[in-house]
């Protein structure tokens, strides 16, 4: 029989997270299944069990790393940038059809946020401690309104969603035009 390296435990892991995020956020919570994260993962069912205690546990774990991944992105793009500039640039990236159509590797916010309500308390406690330091992060661009930063998160993850219940990219589009000028408008307040 042979035995892995817990190195090669980690690696499988990280696959089935990385399964887990983009079926989550492709299919929602419930239509989402442990045979389907484990065939995106290249891996059997039966090995589902040795790395996670349930589908619950599994995605909140998934929701925690796509959130990492996320907040990632947003730090490289404020070492560049700062205040008005970072948020200007943050807007214009998040509110676009690219992102719309890129529902396995987008914004995990806006693709499971409605999924939320239905989750149970400790999803949720997690949903709420991985967003209050992206709360933080925009209020010391916004110059320490915290207010203003929870707006704007909330226009931009509201607008995605929105955006991408809609059959047509002109709909769609009309819908984040018009949340790029209030992101604008909060901005330059």
């Amino acid at each position: 029989m042979a035995r892995y390296t817990g190195e090669h435990k980690d690696e499988t892991r990280e696959r089935i997270l990385k399964a887990a995020a983009k079926e989550f956020r492709s299919r929602g919570y419930e239509n989402a299944t442990i045979p389907g994260i484990m065939e995106v993962a290249g891996l059997t069912v039966g090995g589902f069990y040795k790395h996670f205690d349930s589908k619950a546990s599994l995605f909140i774990e998934a929701f925690r790393e796509a959130f990492a991944k996320s907040s990632e992105r947003s730090n490289q793009l404020r070492q560049v940038l700062q205040g008005r500039d970072y948020l200007m640039a943050f807007a214009d990236n998040y509110l676009t059809l690219a992102h719309r159509h890129n529902l396995r590797g987008g914004c995990v916010m806006a693709a499971l946020a409605s999924e939320m309500p239905r989750a149970d308390a400790e999803a949720r406690a997690a949903y709420e401690d991985l967003l209050s330091p992206t709360f933080d992060r925009l209020a010391d661009a916004f110059g320490g309104d915290r207010e203003k930063a929870v707006a704007f998160q909330s226009l931009l993850v509201g607008g995605m969603t929105l955006a991408r219940g809609m059959e047509s990219d002109g709909a769609a589009e009309e819908i984040l035009r018009g949340c790029r000028v209030t992101a604008q408008g909060l901005i330059d307040d």
